[in-house]
């Protein structure tokens, strides 16, 4: 039997009314930050929804919409986030309602990501491939 999809809410100001808290949500995600949960495991994440880096003034940049979008489905907004979760790099992938601050979402392996830090950390540890690796898989 398939599994049903993850479903997530947003988690921020609780203990506020909904119309506060569909603002804060907003607001949140237009500044490239939001707290959701993963309901059947009650995993809670602080996501950050910008690209690495600091502009010249050191401000971060605001998402793009590959991070925020809130044209691609109305009434949803649909956000991508890469992290490194237990060491391994991984894209949150969801949309949730702008109303019932709740919606779907799902971990991805993020491979262009894990390929680019194991050019920066070739240790042992780092999953990375060293030569004799290299000559077992061929």
């Amino acid at each position: 039997k398939p599994l049903p999809p993850p479903f997530v809410k947003y988690t921020g100001y609780r203990d506020r009314p909904p119309e506060e808290r569909q603002m804060h949500f907003q607001t949140a995600c237009r500044d490239g930050h939001s707290d959701v949960a993963f309901v059947a495991t009650g995993t809670n994440l602080s996501l950050q929804f910008l690209p690495a880096g600091t502009l010249a003034d050191g401000q971060r940049p605001l998402p793009g919409r590959e991070f925020v979008d809130f044209e691609r489905e109305p009434g949803m907004v649909g956000e991508g986030a890469p992290m490194i979760l237990n060491g391994v790099c991984v894209i949150w992938k969801g949309y949730i309602n702008l109303q019932r601050l709740d919606g779907m979402a799902c971990l991805e392996y993020d491979e262009e990501r894990a390929r680019s830090r194991r050019h920066l950390d070739p240790s042992p540890n780092s999953g990375g491939l060293n030569s004799a690796d290299e000559l077992k898989l061929r």
